[in-house]
């Protein structure tokens, strides 16, 4: 699948495959899938039988907690694997906003906290958040373009219901080990309409892919919404419950140009763009 949205799709057709340990996001490399839950915990999948090959703790819990919202593999190489990504977001009581961890995986496949990125104009006024500072989450997502070097942090702007993105080169790992993205490093922002309570993301081509939502029987329905970075605004936003997806939506990641969706219970699908 190497088109994905492209073509005017409209909707999405989805495959069941399997189902694998859930909770929150993941991120697929060289056959394994590194998936965390809402508190820190890993859990490594072989993809070649859908075998748990190991659970542990993030590196770095003492630290900070990951809530694994977001988790994504950049393309800077650290040993085997390149370097992997995940956000922090509401895994405390103390707000922790824009906050990105970065992981080396280790030759027995754990997790080695290298570098922590973060944003360093949360407390601008009525730039990351609300003017009124009231949004419900604004702790943030970030999503990176490996074709174009570009990363992305967004979050949940609730006075306007919009969703707001700020795009910045990806940070090196030589920069240091902690990064502050200031605002002058910001080389795009723009906005799209509101992404209600947004789980994982990926960016693939150009294209970001967020899920969103809670399950059926509430007004926060799980949705897949795709943003076109490239003429910054929301392309399609398609409802899951219309295809069977009634549970909280959790990993959404492109891997060997295959789309795949998993909800918070580990079950595991193929989405095709028709």
């Amino acid at each position: 699948m190497s088109n994905l949205y492209f073509n005017n799709a409209k909707d999405i057709e989805l495959k069941y495959i399997t189902k694998v340990h859930g909770e929150q996001d993941g991120a697929m490399y060289s056959g394994y899938l590194f998936r965390f839950d809402g508190s820190g915990l890993v859990s490594v999948t072989d993809l070649s039988d859908y075998s748990l090959v190991n659970t542990h703790f993030a590196d770095g819990m003492e630290k900070y907690k990951p809530h694994g919202n977001s988790v994504f593999f950049g393309s800077e190489m650290c040993g085997k694997f390149p370097l992997l990504y995940s956000n922090v977001y509401n895994s405390y009581n103390n707000a922790n906003e824009g906050i990105c961890l970065v992981y080396k995986i280790t030759d027995d496949l754990k997790t080695k906290l290298v570098q922590v990125i973060k944003i360093g104009f949360v407390d601008k006024e009525d730039v990351w958040r609300s003017k009124d500072k009231n949004d419900v989450r604004p702790y943030g997502n970030f999503a990176y373009d490996k074709e174009s070097g570009l990363m992305y942090a967004f979050t949940m702007r609730d006075s306007d219901r919009t969703a707001r993105f700020f795009e910045f080169e990806m940070p090196k790992l030589s920069d240091g080990e902690v990064v502050t993205i200031n605002y002058k490093d910001v080389t795009n922002q723009f906005d799209t309409p509101y992404i209600d309570f947004m789980q994982g993301a990926i960016c693939h081509k150009g294209y970001i892919y967020s899920l969103e939502g809670f399950n059926a029987v509430n007004a926060q329905k799980p949705k897949l919404k795709v943003i076109d970075v490239k003429v910054k605004k929301m392309a399609m936003d398609i409802d899951l419950t219309k295809h069977g997806l009634i549970f909280e939506m959790e990993l959404v990641e492109v891997y060997n140009d295959t789309l795949y969706l998993s909800d918070c219970w580990g079950n595991t699908y193929k989405g095709e763009f028709i």
